[in-house]
């Protein structure tokens, strides 16, 4: 179970520009004022497999054979890619204790690194997004606070990579995110983007700083029907 993270992005500049933004990024299921972080940063579906200690386990295999293929030979990127089965079987005949199931997900995890720098989902979501899922906190409300400002839910930390890369699809707007974990005091804070770069950054220093602005920051999320479930 995440710490949730409760997360209010405001928008500042032209206001069909603004609009813009906001029907670009909005979930299509959910609707205006959403935000799906693949409309920004798409995850390849090729990710989409299990994170877990046998992926694990199966990588290490799948490592260990491409080791013994490209021994004696150097092999491209593309031959890497399109291993011919038959090889694999030949390794698999010898090494009979490797689990098949962990043999399929190590491929995968394998071939995910070659192609896109991360062998699952979860390391390529924390490392392109700056946290683990997709937004969420939708069970009661679209997120939209005011026609420039929306709201919604993430695990362990704010999004800051994305918004990042938000900001660089939409120069001349500046992008400013309010977050704060669901317990005060475990971390809050301010960040402003604009074409890209970071333009500033505030955490609030004293206890009663902390939990003021963290209050606040969840209000203002409630207001649009983020986090409900917490609430309740």
């Amino acid at each position: 179970m995440p710490n949730h993270v409760m997360n209010v992005v405001t928008f500042n500049g032209n206001n069909k520009k603004l609009q813009e933004i906001l029907e670009d990024i909005k979930d299509d299921e959910i609707g205006y004022g959403s935000i799906d972080f693949n409309k920004i940063e798409p995850m390849p579906t090729e990710l989409n497999i299990e994170s877990s200690s046998k992926t694990n386990e199966g990588l290490k295999y799948y490592k260990d054979f491409v080791y013994v293929y490209t021994a004696f030979a150097k092999r491209t990127k593309g031959e890497l890619l399109n291993i011919p089965k038959e090889k694999e079987e030949i390794f698999l005949k010898v090494r009979k204790d490797i689990d098949r199931k962990a043999w399929e997900l190590g491929r995968q995890a394998y071939r995910n690194e070659l192609k896109y720098g991360a062998p699952t989902w979860y390391e390529w979501t924390n490392k392109h997004w700056g946290t683990k899922w997709n937004a969420y906190g939708y069970d009661g409300g679209c997120g939209l606070i005011e026609d420039n400002k929306i709201s919604f839910e993430t695990a362990w930390g704010s999004p800051k990579e994305l918004i990042q890369k938000l900001s660089e699809k939409y120069p001349g707007v500046t992008i400013e995110v309010e977050w704060a974990v669901e317990f005060s005091g475990s971390g809050e804070g301010r960040y402003e983007y604009k074409n890209g770069k970071l333009q500033s950054e505030y955490y609030p220093e004293s206890e009663k700083e902390q939990s003021e602005f963290s209050d606040r920051v969840w209000a203002e999320g409630y207001s649009a029907g983020i986090g409900m479930e917490l609430k309740q």
